[in-house]
């Protein structure tokens, strides 16, 4: 698949399918970007109106073309295109731009759309479109769309849903002097769509920040699965239409970015001034800001905006005060905003920055300059250039005016620092910047070493469902409801004193997009007039479920200030995940709402639940858990096995809760068992380090761990695993046996099983690269059935296709 991608991304030949340079056709804009442009492939004109187009043979059809055509811009009269389409998949076209839009109304638009991707799919041709500008390779001289506009080469990747709003981005850009590595109109994406390209850009070298604009979403698994593997490394920043929830109550699509670390924007310039800044600077590590200025209102609009967003004026300590008393004295006291008056020298500039940058308390800073007829902005700009390349905190820029700072905005740029042309514009960065820092530190944290462990009543639960849809119910009563919530060990109060407790909401409601959402916040007879939730997406753990109550506006009062005694936290934790369980494990639930429940320091419990289930005739997904966009936890996958000394082993998909267990198998490994399984690299055990492998996205990798219990202390004897392609056609396997267990069979053992559930879900081969002097995991890789080939004098490369049948699930 990706090999297709790269066909349509990266073409050596293209076919422009009603090539003309009359400048009334469609195709012509394509004609003549690619050759103005500068593209150095093969042009190809079809058209059988024509036998020559500048100078270029034209071809009657797309099937007599005697080279292998890897894109083909399909810019012909409507009523052709389905017939076009159908040629090109003939003719073996690797990808296709459908400019058009099929179809005389929304109906026969939308059947004509369905029918061009059917074509597509069936002769693997890769489709950007219909109705699609087409797209912009800079690093290939490649401009293939329907644009004027000059595009500079960079390292951003921008992806958009709207054809007229990418055309006023491109030239939005230009004016901001922003640069592409990629520009890609998705049109109505019949085929390839935002979790593709997020793969595809993820692995470009030329690509270091994705930018998307989106009107609407489909397949948010597998977005999201996109998002996730590749948001901590290459940001992505995501500017979503259509909000229609009020400014305190967040969308599905807040919760959902969240939780894959994505950015989200309102506005372009948002999107633009964060990958500006990203492209430049290191992420804030904190939200404390030092601001330096030569006047007081910008300086204060600058703090102003801080304040009402979520981030701090740094509080500067003592120290740093006197020693910028030295630099600008005034009769006024010196705070921040540093105003430096009548001291605006470039030389003061670069002190004052100095000084505050050496402040423990000062996590970024901002320069504010306003061209005052003594202040010499390009010397100001040169003099903070010096003293930032010596710091690891971001420094920004807010040279406002236009004349007579654009030289000196120049300087800035060239300096790697992002000017930003008011300072507010510069504050609502930061903040976002560090917001994106902060989420994803949260997203990787380590749960505690013991999960959120209870043994459910699955059994119960599906029968008084199943007998509540057998008898066409759709709302349950109160008392079938708390039955099920106790399947769950949810506790029940009754008849309890209001005013002795907190009164909160558990809630649950499928979305169109994303599946069941679970809802958290203030419960009680104020709870439609506070709005004060948070939604997140499945599965929780306990600090998802923790940072879904933290950022509440009741979160303090529970916690126990003002005076209330608050509620106990942990308890309030593990009841969230245990209710996140119930809407997890059963699709059947449409909507739950648990309101309110009553908790305090001592406990607690559900006074009131309703409980909506799907009409008749609903049926589950084939596989479990297909109706959530995050893969939960596998439990399905698991098995037991005895080693050669007769000890038993369990073998199971590992999860979070682990890191601690790896971090003591790690200890466990010889210098040689670390020098196969990392090629000589001796990894330090950082807790960034380990969740990179307990940490998984269980749709495209699996990692089996093989735990044995120790005189009652679990441990971590070894590991396997494969991590798949975006397309799961190829996934890479690794292994590692601690060394006491060595001999035991052990390695042979986790590779039959996680060649079994390679085969379960979906994947095409397994790759792997091993060094020769490992004989151990060559013969055992020729035992298991692997082609091994050598690839240089240290590396041998083994490989295995996986037979299509499927093995069913492994259960308890």
């Amino acid at each position: 698949m990706r090999k297709q991608l790269e066909r349509l991304f990266q073409p050596g030949a293209i076919a422009v399918i009603g090539g003309t340079m009359r400048e009334s056709s469609p195709a012509y804009p394509f004609l003549k970007n690619l050759f103005d442009k500068g593209f150095g492939g093969q042009i190809i004109p079809v058209n059988p109106k024509h036998r020559e187009v500048e100078g270029l043979t034209c071809y009657s059809a797309i099937g007599k073309v005697p080279v292998k055509v890897d894109l083909a811009i399909v810019a012909t009269p409507d009523y052709a295109v389905l017939k076009v389409v159908e040629e090109c998949g003939r003719a073996g076209v690797g990808g296709l731009i459908v400019a058009s839009s099929p179809g005389d109304n929304l109906a026969g638009k939308e059947a004509n759309r369905e029918a061009i991707s059917r074509l597509a799919r069936r002769y693997g041709m890769r489709l950007l479109g219909t109705q699609s500008l087409g797209f912009i390779n800079t690093n290939h001289k490649l401009n293939a769309t329907q644009s004027r506009q000059e595009t500079r080469k960079g390292n951003l990747a921008f992806i958009t849903q709207s054809g007229s709003l990418g055309l006023s981005v491109l030239d939005w850009a230009v004016e901001h002097r922003i640069g592409f590595s990629y520009f890609v109109s998705l049109g109505e994406t019949a085929d390839v769509n935002f979790d593709d390209l997020i793969d595809y850009f993820g692995s470009d070298a030329h690509t270091s920040c994705i930018l998307i604009y989106m009107e609407h979403l489909s397949a948010a698994r597998r977005f999201m699965s996109a998002a996730r593997a590749f948001a901590r490394t290459k940001p992505i920043i995501v500017l979503k239409a259509g909000r229609k929830t009020s400014n305190r109550e967040e969308s599905p699509y807040d919760a959902a970015f969240r939780r894959a670390g994505i950015i989200r924007v309102e506005t372009v310039a948002q999107l633009f001034n964060c990958a500006h800044f990203l492209a430049l600077q290191p992420r804030p590590l904190g939200n404390r800001l030092a601001v330096i200025t030569n006047a007081d209102g910008p300086g204060a609009l600058a703090a102003d905006y801080l304040h009402l967003n979520g981030g701090k004026l740094a509080a500067l300590e003592e120290t740093t005060l006197q020693q910028l008393r030295e630099i600008a004295p005034s009769p006024y006291p010196v705070v921040n905003p540093v105003n430096l008056y009548g001291f605006d020298t470039p030389e003061a500039y670069a002190k004052a920055l100095t000084i505050c940058l050496q402040d423990p308390q000062v996590d970024g800073a901002l320069l504010v300059l306003t061209p005052l007829f003594v202040t010499p902005p390009e010397a100001v700009a040169e003099a903070v250039v010096e003293v930032a390349q010596h710091t690891y905190k971001p420094v920004m820029a807010s040279w406002m005016g236009e004349r007579e700072v654009r030289k000196a905005r120049n300087v800035l740029e060239a300096g790697k620092i992002p000017n930003y042309r008011f300072p507010e514009s510069a504050a609502d960065t930061f903040i976002r910047m560090y917001r994106h820092h902060r989420n994803l530190q949260l997203l990787q944290e380590a749960p505690p070493a013991t999960p959120v462990e209870f043994t459910p009543d699955k059994d119960r639960a599906a029968q008084l469902i199943q007998t509540a849809m057998s008898a066409g119910q759709t709302e349950l009563d109160q008392d079938v409801c708390r039955e099920l919530l106790d399947c769950y060990h949810i506790p029940i109060i009754e008849g309890a004193n209001p005013t002795e407790y907190y009164p909160l909401l558990f809630g649950s409601r499928k979305d169109p997009t994303f599946g069941p959402i679970i809802r958290f916040g203030l419960g009680g007879p104020g709870a439609h007039v506070y709005r004060d939730w948070r939604l997140g997406l499945l599965p929780l753990n306990i600090p998802l479920a923790r940072r879904l109550i933290e950022n509440t506006r009741i979160y303090p009062l529970l916690c126990g200030e003002g005076g209330g005694g608050g509620v106990n936290m942990e308890e309030l934790e593990e009841l969230l995940c245990r209710f996140a369980y119930l809407v997890m494990d059963f699709p059947e639930i449409n909507r739950i709402t648990a309101n309110p429940v009553l908790l305090n320091r001592k406990g607690g419990g559900v006074a009131s639940v309703k409980m909506e289930l799907e009409p008749a005739g609903f049926q589950r997904g084939a596989r479990p858990y297909d109706h959530l966009v995050i893969s939960p936890y596998p439990a399905y996958y698991r098995r037991q096995v005895t080693l050669k000394n007769g000890k038993p082993v369990v073998l199971r998909p590992i999860r979070p809760e682990d890191e601690e267990m790896e971090i003591k198998m790690f200890e466990l490994l010889s210098r040689e068992t670390l020098y196969f399984r990392f090629f000589g690299y001796v990894p330090k055990l950082t807790h960034e380090f380990i969740a990179r492998f307990t940490q998984i996205d269980y749709d495209r990798e699996m990692a089996i761990i093989a735990e044995l219990d120790d005189n009652g202390e679990k441990k971590m004897i070894g590991v396997v695993r494969i991590i798949s392609d975006a397309w799961k056609e190829s996934a890479e396997y690794a292994i590692v046996v601690a060394d006491p267990w060595h001999g035991q069979g052990l390695g042979s053992l986790l590779t039959d099983f996680i060649l079994d559930i390679a085969r379960d879900m979906g994947f095409q081969k397994i790759t792997a690269n091993v060094l020769a002097t490992n004989k151990a995991m060559l013969r055992l890789f020729e035992h298991k059935g692997f082609s091994i080939k050598r690839e240089d004098y240290e590396v041998y490369y083994a490989e295995l296709s996986l037979a299509p049948e499927q093995i069913k699930p492994i259960t308890n």
